[in-house]
């Protein structure tokens, strides 16, 4: 028979996310606890108090922060690494939790879990600002690892913090709800695909420090052609200069040419008009 809190609680956390908040009894719950239900009511008066102990214990205190992760990490590579450390950690201890054998609608144990989330949301009475106290949590720890990764250099320096940390969570979150209705979270794929993420962010950083050290060497490349291309330089404009000069010179000549000719024949008409326009002189 269970009578310690505690494990009404395990026993009552498997109910309420295989089950239903409205469908669980406290009849129910006592039978699965080896209780009555007066030595149910005993620890917990109402049922709602009892779903809130679980959401307690179970979501809120394990999600936390402080709870759920270790962090050494000295980049944001080893930051992914640690992150999904935690994840995987908690995902195991829920799994121990929930895994007693029973599982006839053949869900996963993610599943069974946002199961519970979804009924946390409908039935935890002002449960808004603790929900929202878990998701800030989340965001601020990668929100944080980012901008130590942007300040050390590791990443772009173009990124906005709040948007590049959104992603970050977004892929988490996305990827371990959608693999709930499946067969689960692979922590390993997550890892796959949140460092996938920083290889991006990574590479177009490393993409820009080699294209400048790319114009650098071209740089020095040009510089120690310079005089080389300066010379040529003078001396096309030599070339073109004389070229030019000779030109000019040779159209001279020939235009002096054409003058000395044409004052010659002008002098013979002069001299001779008949020998050379009279038909009876021709023969002369």
């Amino acid at each position: 028979m269970f009578t310690n809190r505690d494990e009404v609680l395990e026993k009552a956390l498997r109910i309420f996310a295989k089950m239903n908040y409205e469908k669980a009894s406290q009849m129910e719950i006592a039978k699965t606890c080896g209780l009555s239900k007066a030595g149910l009511v005993y620890y917990f008066p109402f049922k709602l108090d009892l779903f809130k102990a679980v959401v307690d214990k179970y979501v809120f205190d394990t999600q936390h922060s402080k709870n759920k992760f270790n962090f050494t990490a000295n980049s944001l590579s080893e930051f992914i690494d640690q992150y999904v450390a935690g994840v995987e950690n908690t995902m195991q201890r829920f799994v121990h939790l929930l895994d007693d054998g029973n599982n006839p609608s053949g869900c996963s144990f993610n599943f069974y879990y946002y199961h519970l989330l979804m009924q946390v949301r409908l039935y935890y009475p002002n449960v808004e600002k603790k929900l929202a106290v878990i998701f800030e949590q989340n965001y601020q720890l990668w929100k944080s690892a980012i901008q130590k990764a942007k300040e050390n250099g590791e990443i772009r320096q173009d990124l906005d913090v709040e948007e590049t940390a959104s992603m970050f969570w977004q892929m988490f979150f996305g990827t371990s709800f959608e693999e709930s209705f499946f067969q689960g979270l692979d922590t390993q794929k997550l890892s796959r695909s949140l460092h996938f993420l920083y290889s991006l962010l990574k590479a177009w950083n490393s993409g820009s420090l080699q294209c400048k050290e790319t114009i650098y060497s071209h740089k020095r490349d040009f510089n120690q052609i310079k005089p080389i291309i300066q010379f040529v330089f003078l001396f096309l404009c030599v070339y073109l200069r004389l070229y030019n000069i000779a030109v000019s010179y040779m159209d001279n000549v020939q235009k002096q040419k054409e003058n000395i000719a044409y004052s010659t024949k002008k002098k013979e008409r002069t001299a001779f008009p008949y020998i050379r326009f009279s038909p009876h002189l021709q023969w002369l």
